[in-house]
């Protein structure tokens, strides 16, 4: 599925509350996920070049978009469920 989203979105929590979950909500689990998904990232092919600090905010964004696409996942599972439907 390909998705094009050029408005760029105001994030919903702050950087603050951002790291505080990470303390109170992180699991060894959590980290293994996201250091996986990151090595992951790492191992794509740059779809353009770039190197220095864009390279790193270009994996920060896509581990961003990782994070809004699984949050709306589960969300949709969740409603599926309520709904008690099936996919």
């Amino acid at each position: 599925m390909q998705h094009h989203d050029y408005d760029p979105k105001e994030a919903t929590i702050t950087a603050e509350e951002a790291v505080k979950m990470t303390w109170v909500w992180c699991t060894v689990g959590t980290l293994k996920t996201v250091s996986d998904l990151y090595r992951g990232i790492l191992d794509q092919p740059a779809l353009c070049p770039a190197d220095g600090v864009y390279s790193v905010m270009g994996h920060l964004a896509a581990l961003w978009n990782a994070g809004r696409v699984q949050g709306i996942r589960e969300e949709r599972e969740r409603q599926r469920k309520k709904k008690g439907g099936s996919k």
